[in-house]
């Protein structure tokens, strides 16, 4: 099943934004919908078979499994950050506030909303992702550059994305959507 994904590049240029949908985000429902959203590192190659090379199978020696190749795709590694927190809002197409929540968690790089909207609302949305503050300390992890590399792991001003520091400042982004009425 293929799901729905919006990316953006937040205003910093150091976070590549997903948001994913089990529903097409032109069709969102009139009371509410879930979502996730994964903090990727926007200075990072796409995973590729070049960028991360096969060097084993999941087969062992002696294993014959019907229809396995033992080959993953490297299409399937996501090259997450730690994210602290965000604050997240969606706003109706005149500018309304319609959902807030603030300091939100964030685990391994993904996080869950469940949006909830206290009145029916149909129309355009903007859903507002503000204040993402970094975890910092990414050195030797999978979300670092490929090139940057540095023995120590626990340093508070670990450089990520364009070159910014990862402590000191927050970032945002922004998405539009679509919420459609049903009819009874």
């Amino acid at each position: 099943m293929d799901i729905p994904v919006l990316e953006r590049l937040s205003d910093k240029g150091t976070y590549n934004v997903q948001f994913r949908w089990s529903q097409a985000p032109s069709l969102l429902p009139e009371h509410g919908f879930d979502m996730e959203i994964i903090f990727l590192n926007a200075s990072a190659p796409h995973a590729t078979s070049q960028t991360f090379p096969t060097t084993e199978t999941n087969q062992s020696e002696s294993a014959t499994t019907m229809g396995s190749t033992g080959y993953t795709d490297p299409s399937l590694i996501e090259r997450m950050v730690p994210i602290q927190s965000y604050d997240i809002a969606v706003y109706s197409d005149d500018g309304r506030e319609l959902w807030k929540k603030e300091n939100q968690a964030v685990q391994g790089g993904r996080a869950y909303e469940r949006i909830t909207l206290e009145e029916p609302y149909t129309g355009n949305i903007t859903i507002s992702i503000q204040n993402i503050k970094g975890m910092g300390g990414l050195s030797g992890t999978i979300a670092e550059p490929l090139l940057q590399t540095t023995s120590n792991l626990t340093s508070p001003t670990t450089i990520i994305g364009n070159g910014k520091n990862n402590n000191q400042s927050s970032e945002s982004v922004s998405f539009n959507a679509r919420v459609i009425g049903t009819s009874r």
